[in-house]
């Protein structure tokens, strides 16, 4: 099963009494998923800062100091 998931990418869902219990991925697939989360997250907080006026404007970023 593990060379299975990781070569073929496809998660294994690990069943207990007839229901989803586990989902097994391989190691690589889940540093995608959770950079991705992490990108998302980014981006939500980003808009939210937008959204509440917490931004700053180029032209008040002194690069200089």
């Amino acid at each position: 099963m593990l060379h299975e998931v990781q070569h073929s990418h496809h998660p294994i869902v690990i069943t207990q009494n007839g229901k989803a219990a586990a989902v097994l991925i391989s190691p690589a697939d889940f540093d995608f998923l959770t950079e991705q989360v992490r990108f998302i997250d980014s981006v939500q907080k980003g808009l939210t800062d937008v959204q509440y006026n917490r931004i700053v404007c180029d032209e008040d970023l002194d690069l200089e100091s």
